[in-house]
Order: C-alpha cells, then sequence, then structure tokens
C-alpha cells in the first residue's frame, strides 16, 4: 500500500486532502531527498519554510503531512522513525497570511504569457484568484454553467455556492479567453483528457509568472485571495460583505484580514480625532 491509498482507504479523508498531503510530503522528500525524515531533517525543514515566509497555517499543514507519513512509514513499512512529537508543540496565536506588496501584485496582473500557448487561460486563472477572490480548488473545478453574463456561481468547502459579481476587468479576461477557447468540456479549463486541470498546473503558471515578471517575492495562489480580501475590506466593504463572497462559514475567519493593515485605521483616526 502506498501514502496515497493509506490516506484515502485507512484514514477516510476526503479528495482535496489526500491531494495536500501527498504534495506536502512530496515536497518534504524532494528537499532533502529522504525516503524516511530524520530528526535533523525534519529541524531543517521547519527552519526552511520559516525561512520562506510560509504562513503558520500552512507549515501546520505541512507538519500534519509529515506526522501522518512518519505513522504511514511505522505501521505500513515496518520503518524506525524518529520521535520528534516534541517538534510539533506549537505555540499558535493568530495566523496571518502575508500580503504582497502592491507592485508585485500589479506586475503579476499585468504579467501577458506571450510565450505561452495557454496565456488568455493563464491570465483568467490569475483573475479569478485575485478579481473573484477564488480558492485553487474553486479555480480548476470550475465548470462553464457557474459563469453568468455578470456574476459566476463558486462552488466552495463543503459544496456551499456563492454568488460574486465579475467585474470589468475580470469580464475582460473571460471574454479573451472565451473567443479562444473551444468548448471540450463541461470544465471552463480542462486537461488533455477534458477533466479539470490539477492544482500543480496552476502551481507551474506561477512559477512561469516570477521567472516572467522577475518577481523575488513569494508569490502563492492564496495570497491572491488575501489582497481581494483586504483591499475590499480597505474600499469600504462591511466585513459580513467580504464573508460571503469569501464563502466563509465563520466570520471568525474573515476577521483576520482586519488584522492585516493598519493604515486605513490610522488615517481614519487622525482625521476624525477632535485632536487631529
Amino acid at each position: 500500500m502506498d501514502f496515497k491509498s493509506y490516506l484515502t482507504v485507512e484514514c477516510h479523508l476526503s479528495d482535496l486532502s489526500v491531494q495536500a498531503y501527498v504534495s506536502d510530503v512530496k515536497h518534504f522528500l524532494t528537499t532533502f531527498k529522504a525516503d524516511c525524515p530524520s530528526e535533523g531533517h525534519i529541524i531543517n525543514y521547519l527552519h526552511l519554510l520559516n525561512k520562506n515566509q510560509f504562513t503558520n497555517t500552512s507549515i501546520q499543514r505541512k507538519v500534519s503531512a509529515l506526522k501522518m507519513y512518519m505513522l504511514f512509514l511505522k505501521t505500513k513499512k515496518q520503518q524506525p522513525v524518529p520521535d520528534v512529537s516534541n517538534m510539533f508543540k506549537s505555540n499558535v496565536t493568530l495566523n496571518l497570511p502575508k500580503l504582497m506588496s502592491n507592485s508585485t501584485l500589479n506586475k503579476a496582473l499585468d504579467y501577458d504569457f506571450l510565450n505561452n500557448k495557454h496565456a488568455a487561460r493563464n491570465r483568467l486563472i490569475i483573475g479569478l484568484m485575485y478579481y473573484a477572490g477564488c480558492r485553487v480548488s474553486e479555480v480548476v473545478n470550475m465548470k462553464r454553467s457557474a459563469v453568468f453574463s455578470n456574476h459566476l456561481m463558486i462552488q466552495g468547502k463543503g459544496g456551499k455556492e456563492r454568488m460574486v459579481p465579475i467585474c470589468d476587468a475580470l469580464q475582460s479576461r473571460f471574454k479573451t479567453y472565451l473567443n479562444t477557447a473551444t468548448p471540450s468540456s463541461t470544465y471552463l479549463f480542462p486537461s488533455r483528457g477534458g477533466k479539470a486541470i490539477s492544482r500543480q498546473t496552476v502551481g507551474s503558471i506561477l512559477k512561469e509568472l516570477k521567472m516572467g515578471t522577475g518577481i523575488t517575492e513569494r508569490v502563492t495562489a492564496h495570497g491572491f485571495r488575501h489582497m481581494f480580501a483586504t483591499q475590499c475590506l480597505e474600499k469600504g466593504l462591511d466585513l459580513r460583505e467580504v464573508q460571503l463572497l469569501l464563502g466563509h462559514s465563520s466570520i471568525n475567519t474573515t476577521q483576520i484580514y482586519t488584522h492585516l493593515d493598519k493604515s486605513k485605521l490610522k488615517r481614519t483616526f487622525n482625521h476624525c480625532h477632535p485632536l487631529s
């Protein structure tokens, strides 16, 4: 039994969780070229994740994947694994996502992918993550039937649907893509076999974007969603409205974005304070 089958059959994890855990473990194994993690490998890996500015949430998920992998090696492969339980004791407070700078965001949105035959598709994918605040899973699994003239019906976590308006900038990207893409599948972004493209395809798009623009900051798919949420709040949208646009079940999840940028609060305070 391989690790993926173990997660699916014995751990009863969802397809998305299995994909994420397998991807995280693959990242670890390719980083250190080690089939069985040692204590030193894991310590160095945690340092590397911090150095590369992964959020606490991302690090926790990668740690969970490693713990599952070590349990798999121990119980199914009878391989010795280090006792690293103390390494995973963390004092987690507020997990704030790191925002990309406005200059990086503008470079990413302006990049045209001219040397890529999927230029229109790639620009629309970037646009969906920023202009509509979509998760990667929502983008890759989006159906053509979810796209209407002025809004999207996005199927989020747990099968919950939400409506998000299509702004002018996103409308333009849709028009360019739909005029060049031949409908060959129910999916908006089909692979060669007609199925949905993978999350890894989106990762490759972001790598090409970084190389093409010379961006040095860390750019992630979720980073565009963070920028969408933060800038919506900065422009004056109500927290409940942003919650609906993001598809968060709890407003507590949306509330983290109120901690990201204090500049608006400072400007408002200085403008309205009686002694200002």
